[in-house]
């Protein structure tokens, strides 16, 4: 077992190949035989070993860039820098990137062709990657070709997560409409899929259970809302 990261040098070694042809192999380049490729992929699995992205784009001379993905649920919605949340993400990244030297490259795909883009950016991201409304499993996926990434507010096994308090603000928005004294309140949510929706759902009915309140609920594409 390792005990340190493993590199190219160790992958080759124990694959009985040269480096420059464990590098081929791993980069799905010609001149490397479809054994030996299989022989280097395999070896590189079992050790561990993921190329870094950055260095990859350092040698080859390509662009740095933070690939933001973003999984739409809205087919109606044209472009998501109009969007009142996801063109909020896009402007604090670029406010972040601002000054350096990487780019921000946006990915956008619909649930049933998001499994395809999901491998196609995590084989070419060099800085990393940002995970927007992407389901736990394709999170997952993208760690184990990517480690560089980061998920909004979905929970992912092993990937870093920045979330914000969705059940806490819903339970408190209408805690508001409750204490001046609205007792029918209609609450619009995003799809059950969403993890946003679902844990702004739970804090909508969570108020419920300790106010004298009607709660109406209804499901749309729409930001998270609550009314009376």
């Amino acid at each position: 077992m390792y005990y340190r990261k493993p590199t190219i040098e160790d992958v080759a070694r124990q694959a009985g190949v040269s480096r420059a042809t464990a590098s081929r192999a791993m980069n799905n380049t010609p001149g490397v035989s479809a054994r030996t490729r299989a022989r280097v992929t395999q070896m590189a699995e079992t050790l561990g070993y993921r190329p870094d992205p950055a260095a990859r784009a350092l040698a080859s001379g390509r662009q740095m860039s933070i690939d933001l993905i973003v999984i739409n649920y809205d087919p109606h919605l044209d472009w998501i820098g109009g969007h009142p949340y996801f063109g909020r993400v896009i402007a604090g990244m670029m406010a972040a990137l601002e000054g350096t030297a990487v780019h921000l490259q946006i990915h956008v795909a619909q649930l049933d062709t998001a499994a395809e883009l999901i491998d196609s950016v995590a084989r070419k991201t060099t800085a990393g990657a940002v995970l927007v409304n992407v389901t736990p499993d394709l999170a997952a996926r993208f760690r184990q070709r990517c480690p560089q990434v980061v998920s909004l507010n979905t929970p992912a096994p092993l990937v870093p997560l920045v979330a914000s308090e969705n059940t806490k603000g819903a339970y408190t928005a209408v805690a508001h409409l409750h204490d001046i004294g609205c007792r029918r309140i209609a609450a619009i949510h995003g799809p059950s899929i969403n993890a946003c929706a679902t844990s702004r759902r739970h804090g909508h009915l969570d108020l419920i259970q300790n106010a004298a309140v009607q709660l109406i609920t209804r499901q749309s594409t729409d930001p998270t809302a609550a009314v009376c």
